[in-house]
């Protein structure tokens, strides 16, 4: 989603879930080989981006905190977008935070993956689909899925992206407890099983094929009992999310928030305010970006 106007741009980055998450073996590099089917949602962050006659970043955030200086991914993204083009201008950039931080929903990720794909567009289409992917990559593993558009498997390190199309526009509703968990800490807590397979994918399809109103596994997510270790609280929201009636629950990426998958908008939207009424914490309705 985007509005263009003279030199300036806003966007609206999504957030993400991860419907199931397999950790499978830790690579000689210190990062592990996962294979996560993620989905964006409707769940945004807006994004405006101002072209500026002189060199230099400036950038704004308001909402949910976030900060202001290099390390937001916005910032960097920016930084690095004209480092690759060479181009002698700047940015003017201001970010209202609607996605929790830290959540396992990937808004730092969104935020950098639009930041290129606006500078690009602002700037005529300076760089290829490939470079854009390349300094997505280099920014973080979550990065590149949000050039995409649209439901992915991905693999490696995050950075191996395949297209899927069996995913539909599914209602969710997304409980984010008042805490972060790093992504660092979970995988260093991790314990690895042989659990991980192909069992997953074939479960998450039958879901599907049941019309998403029953089944699910205990743990879709591998990084489940890691982050749970270190916030217990994650276990309790996912029985409160089940109970409200979803079919398909589990933490997304390395948590702490958790979701549910419904058979209806009625039936989310029932969930959504019982949730939200019962728990206090951040409870948000939404729908998957399936294209």
């Amino acid at each position: 989603m985007h509005g263009v106007s003279g030199k300036g741009i806003t966007l609206y980055p999504p957030a993400k879930v991860n419907l199931y998450f397999e950790v499978l073996a830790k690579r000689e590099d210190g990062y592990h080989d996962i294979r996560t089917l993620m989905m964006p949602v409707t769940l945004y962050d807006t994004l405006e981006i101002e072209l500026t006659d002189g060199p230099g970043i400036t950038l704004g955030c308001r909402g949910l905190g976030a900060p202001e200086d290099r390390t937001n991914l916005v910032h960097m993204a920016a930084v690095r977008f004209f480092e690759r083009t060479g181009l002698k201008r700047g940015a003017a950039l201001s970010l209202n935070k609607r996605i929790p931080v830290a959540a396992g929903l990937g808004g730092g990720s969104s935020n950098g993956a639009y930041t290129l794909m606006g500078l690009n567009r602002l700037l005529g289409g300076t760089l290829e689909q490939e470079e854009l992917f390349s300094l997505a990559e280099g920014l973080g593993c979550d990065v590149p899925f949000f050039l995409l558009g649209g439901p992915a498997l991905a693999e490696g390190r995050g950075e191996r992206l395949t297209r899927v199309d069996f995913v539909p526009p599914v209602w969710l509703v997304l409980v984010c407890p008042d805490a972060q968990l790093s992504t660092a800490g979970v995988y260093q807590n991790l314990r690895l099983t042989k659990e991980s397979g192909d069992s997953k994918i074939k479960s998450f399809r039958a879901f599907l094929s049941r019309g998403t109103q029953e089944g699910g596994l205990k743990r879709a997510n591998d990084l489940e009992e890691s982050a749970s270790s270190m916030f217990p609280e994650i276990d309790n929201l996912k029985e409160m999310v089940r109970d409200v009636g979803a079919g398909w629950v589990s933490m997304t990426g390395s948590g702490p928030s958790v979701f549910g998958i419904f058979g209806d908008a009625r039936a989310a939207c029932k969930a959504y305010l019982r949730l939200s009424q019962a728990t206090g914490l951040m409870v948000f309705l939404a729908q998957g970006i399936a294209r």
